[in-house]
């Protein structure tokens, strides 16, 4: 254990480190430390070392090889090899391009299961959305376009199919026509969605999936027929030159129609990167601005991993600002609170489900509320019903579900941030305390919530439900021992097991096997009282070397149960064979009966003539008794 400790530290101190040598020394310390609990399970030593802790060092060893694998699909993503790779084979639609990154990790098909630091929090709910739901969400905050864009940037950096998720999120460009009265935005509005999306989605320059290029062809296609009606659009005209530009599907159309149509737009783009992506020239970009395309997306790639490119704010990027701390975007958009509970309504659980990737959504939900309470917004009264409405629904969700304590978290900073916690009932949020370890950020939140005065009553409540030990939790965690005894609680659990035991021992009629099942739930009871008391002090008030003289006893009873069992199991084998020896005695005699029945089942012809048989013999007696006479 010393070893792989002593190995992962210096592998994690290493500077010239690389991905895969990090993820190695993580797994072989969760690999040792598995081992380490399977001794500890397997010779009973929880009441000395208990486990608990080793279980937290896993999971955040977890949440650490998970960032890792992470980085390193965006490292390899933005390598200068990849993006000639990228380039080369965008010369061949029907192969698979750039697709090396996402193969080197085991992520789930559309997105990673990444955990990274605060500033990816919005990254990552953008991420995890449908495209519809991305769409819908930029058009609501259209004014904060250009503070979203490297959030947006960001999110199809950590997608592992961002061209399929930019095509989804390319519905209503060019809406069918029983839906133009329909449509909730203005089509001009879904259009600049759809733009900054296909921008983004172009500096990013991706490998591109054989699918995903097939169905870009295809839509590409279709908004050409549609905007030869619309070439005084240049929005139209922009959105299909930056969907052939992103996809790379110049080559299917004409060049110098092409080029036709980018001097129609050009005063509204970016000139030397849309032209670089459709192979054209333009006259007024100078030659040198190529270069600085590929330091631009290098620049922009390093934003989601370097501490302090993300913190400089005054950083500018392709004409805009890179905002990677999303806390220093809720600083500079009008409406902060609108903002992230738009981002949460577009990400809802309901929506989202219990995937594989939903704690680390959960964990990200935290942490932007974290950086909105930062903000310390207004929340203006449409906002404010809107997260009740948004809470309330969110709420049904946690009901009669296992509750993950990062979604219990990000819920209750909900209430607490919107100061919508009038609109709960607090037993209600005291039945989602039960499903949760307490922590110091939930005993936090409770007090901002103004709920601490009622805590007594709940851990009143637990101890009416017999819920001794979750009860002694929380007089510890919410400083209650003054009020409660934690000692009283410790015997009325110890009381408590033993009448269990005796239930058990009653159900199962006092037979061996619920004798043993008896005293393994008090000995386990008797345990966990001997570690509390030892965790907590209570050695002087409640002395443990007497509850661990019950479980010597106690041991000492299974013992002696397991030996009797062993030998009633013999005695009766014995006298099983003893009796079997007993009854090959009479064997001639039961041998006779069955003859003799054998005899009386017999057919009508044998019967006739054994009767035959004996009259002879009859007669023959008879004769010999007439002689005599």
């Amino acid at each position: 254990m010393e070893y792989v400790e002593r190995n992962y530290v210096n592998v994690c101190e290493k500077e010239t480190c690389s991905f895969e040598e990090k993820i190695e020394a993580i797994e072989q310390r969760v690999a040792s430390i598995r081992a380490v609990i399977r001794c500890i399970l397997n010779y009973k030593l929880q009441s000395k070392y208990p486990i608990e802790h080793l279980e937290e060092c896993i999971e955040m060893l977890t949440r650490q090889k998970e960032d890792q694998a992470a980085l390193c699909v965006i490292y390899e993503a933005k390598t200068p090899e990849q993006a000639n790779v990228n380039q080369l084979g965008s010369t061949n639609p029907s192969s698979p391009t750039g697709t090396k990154s996402l193969n080197s990790a085991s992520f789930s098909a559309r997105t990673p299961s990444c955990t990274l630091d605060h500033s990816n929090a919005m990254p990552i709910i953008l991420m995890n959305m449908s495209g519809e739901d991305l769409q819908n969400f930029l058009n609501k905050h259209l004014k904060e376009h250009k503070l979203l864009r490297s959030e947006v940037f960001s999110a199809l950096l950590m997608s592992l199919d961002s061209g399929m998720l930019v095509l989804e999120a390319l519905v209503g460009f060019y809406p069918p026509d029983y839906q133009k009265e329909e449509i909730e935005f203005n089509r001009n509005i879904i259009r600049q969605s759809c733009i900054l999306l296909l921008e983004q989605f172009m500096e990013l320059s991706p490998g591109i999936k054989p699918e995903a290029k097939l169905e870009a062809s295809k839509l590409a296609f279709a908004w050409k027929a549609k905007m030869m009606g619309e070439m005084e659009n240049h929005l139209a005209i922009l959105g299909f030159l930056l969907l052939v530009g992103s996809y790379r599907l110049a080559s299917a159309f004409d060049k110098d129609e092409l080029e036709s149509l980018y001097h129609k737009v050009s005063p509204h783009v970016n000139t030397s990167e849309i032209c670089h992506a459709l192979g054209i020239s333009d006259n007024t970009s100078r030659s040198d601005d190529l270069p600085s395309i590929e330091e631009s997306k290098r620049h922009k790639a390093q934003c989601c991993t370097d501490e302090s490119i993300c913190n400089n704010t005054d950083m500018k990027c392709e004409g805009h600002d890179v905002i990677c701390n999303c806390a220093s975007s809720l600083h500079r958009t009008l409406d902060p609170a609108l903002l992230v509970l738009d981002a949460f309504r577009s990400c809802h659980p309901t929506k989202l489900g219990r995937c594989e990737n939903f704690p680390s959504v959960m964990r990200s939900f935290s942490d932007l509320l974290d950086q909105l309470r930062e903000v310390s917004p207004e929340i203006k009264p449409h906002v404010k019903v809107g997260a009740i409405a948004f809470a309330v629904d969110w709420y049904s969700t946690l009901i009669g579900s296992q509750l993950n304590i990062s979604e219990f978290l990000a819920f209750v900073q909900l209430l607490a941030i919107y100061k919508i916690i009038d609109s709960f009932h607090s037993d209600a949020l005291f039945g989602l305390l039960e499903k949760v370890q307490p922590t110091e950020r939930v005993v936090t939140l409770f007090k901002i919530l103004g709920l601490i005065d009622k805590i007594r009553c709940f851990v009143q409540n637990l101890i009416n439900k017999k819920q001794w030990m979750v009860a002694f939790t929380y007089v510890y965690e919410f400083d209650l021992v003054n009020l409660v005894s934690p000692v009283m609680l410790l015997r009325d659990y110890v009381r408590h097991s033993e009448e269990i035991a005796k239930q058990i021992l009653h159900a199962g009629n006092s037979s061996h096997r619920a004798q043993m099942k008896a005293i393994s739930y008090e000995i386990n009871a008797l345990r966990n009282a001997v570690r509390h008391i030892v965790d907590r002090g209570l050695q002087s008030e409640y002395s443990p070397s007497q509850l661990q003289e019950q479980i010597e006893t106690l041991q000492f009873q299974m013992s002696n149960s397991s030996q009797s069992s062993s030998n009633r199991n013999f005695t009766a084998k014995f006298q099983q064979v003893k009796t079997n020896k007993g009854t090959c005695r009479p064997a001639p005699i039961a041998q006779v009966r069955k003859e003799f029945m054998k005899k009386r089942s017999a057919p009508a012809g044998d019967t006739d003539v054994i009767h035959r048989t004996r009259r002879k013999q009859n007669f023959k007696r008879h004769r010999h008794l007439s002689t005599r006479r």
